[in-house]
């Protein structure tokens, strides 16, 4: 292979410029965010390698979630949260936005833990005291399984707003954790679930999950606290899907795919009707599902981890928005 000479970077853009007819390299530049622009042209010295930053675990869960209002029957909730789990659904959250006044025995009745994990989540601190207590005597088999989590007493939820910049969500992140632990509200990384949008931008969004690890491989040395156990990613596609607009299925696909190649532990991704509990809404959850069965049963993507490791645009960009994410 001596023949072939290595070619220079100013070569390769001088060839881009010319195929494309452009006037200068500078007209291809992606603007990620305000202060950040990516070139599309890297060469391996410019980049700074990693090792491949997955944790591991084998596929990622299909989360799904329910809000419950004081209308709903226990009974009714559990109809529906059964249809989810035999749709294939592997994490369900049940979102109390009421005073918890709900028959939680029957509301788990078939709910198999120790094959899918279930999460409670409340709106305040009175509402966890209140789960807790009804967990504890309606369904203490269920309350004490380690698949069981309550937010705000066995694990802590860290949501990320999508209003946010890339930089500004690893920033927010950052902050967040360096919070919950200088306050003692968790004492492991396994109490932590971390919510962070993705939206469409393919490459920008997978460059920022990247990021996001190394800013909790960061913390964890920065703060003494060993990764033997990781805190839950869970990626939230914030497009709502309508069925009957393919552009919005197409849409939360592409999202689904760059949070499932960031590296993602849980992925859930929103839909018109995601806030109130419906059996005719099952077509739409059916939809949310197999978008997901999609990526795994089909393009096999729970086999593999980290695929763009390598990638000089991507770890390029990985790096540029975990420095940022360090400039506050």
């Amino acid at each position: 292979m001596d023949e072939f000479r290595q070619q220079t970077k100013a070569e390769w853009a001088e060839k881009v410029v010319k195929d494309l007819k452009l006037g200068s390299q500078s007209e291809l530049d992606y603007h990620v965010e305000p202060g950040l622009k990516i070139s599309p042209i890297y060469m391996s010295d410019e980049v700074t390698q990693y090792p491949p930053i997955r944790w591991g675990r084998e596929g990622w869960k299909i989360t799904e979630d329910f809000t419950i209002t004081d209308f709903d029957s226990a009974l009714y909730c559990n109809q529906a949260i059964l249809s989810s789990l035999e749709g294939g659904s592997e994490v369900i959250e049940i979102i109390f936005k009421d005073q918890v006044h709900y028959d939680i025995e029957t509301m788990l009745e078939n709910v198999h833990l120790d094959l899918i994990k279930i999460r409670f989540i409340t709106q305040s601190d009175e509402l966890v005291q209140q789960l807790v207590a009804s967990l504890e005597k309606e369904a203490p088999a269920a309350y004490n399984h380690v698949n069981c989590e309550v937010v705000g007493h066995t694990v802590k939820l860290l949501s990320i707003s999508a209003y946010l910049s890339y930089s500004e969500q690893l920033i927010e992140v950052r902050n967040g954790i360096l919070h919950l632990f200088s306050e003692g509200k968790i004492n492991g990384w396994k109490e932590l679930v971390i919510a962070i949008p993705v939206g469409d931008a393919l490459l920008i969004e997978i460059a920022k999950l990247r990021a996001l690890k190394l800013v909790i491989y960061e913390l964890a040395a920065r703060l003494d606290k060993p990764l033997t156990e990781f805190p839950t990613i869970k990626c939230v596609i914030s497009q709502n899907v309508n069925m009957d607009d393919l552009e919005t299925v197409i849409g939360s696909t592409n999202s689904a795919f760059a949070a499932v190649m960031g590296g993602c532990d849980e992925l859930q991704i929103a839909h018109e009707f995601s806030s109130v509990i419906k059996l005719a809404d099952a077509d739409r959850r059916r939809v949310i599902r197999n978008i997901n069965w999609l990526l795994k049963a089909e393009s096999y993507m729970d086999k593999y981890s980290d695929v763009l490791h390598g990638s000089y645009w991507v770890e390029r960009c990985t790096r540029l928005l975990y420095e940022r994410s360090q400039e506050q």
